[in-house]
């Protein structure tokens, strides 16, 4: 679904729908998120991929990148 981030992000939801959210899954959906500007969802989906991995490296920083945008310093 390359280009296609709108697309990639429903089936994306499609496969959670299903139960089978794995960390890529979690991990692509935060990043098309993200890249769409959807910072307050792809914060939620980095903070769900570090309860299924606490010491993902980039969710960490992703994370934050994403509260950045959000003006949440804290």
């Amino acid at each position: 679904m390359e280009g296609k981030l709108e697309e990639a992000l429903a089936e994306i939801n499609r496969v959670l729908e299903t139960g089978e959210g794995t960390l890529e899954i979690f991990s692509a959906k935060a990043q098309i998120q993200f890249e769409l500007e959807m910072y307050e969802e792809a914060a939620q989906s980095y903070a769900k991929l570090l309860s299924m991995h606490p010491k993902h490296a980039n969710a960490n920083l992703n994370l934050a990148v994403c509260l950045e945008r959000l003006g949440r310093w804290q």
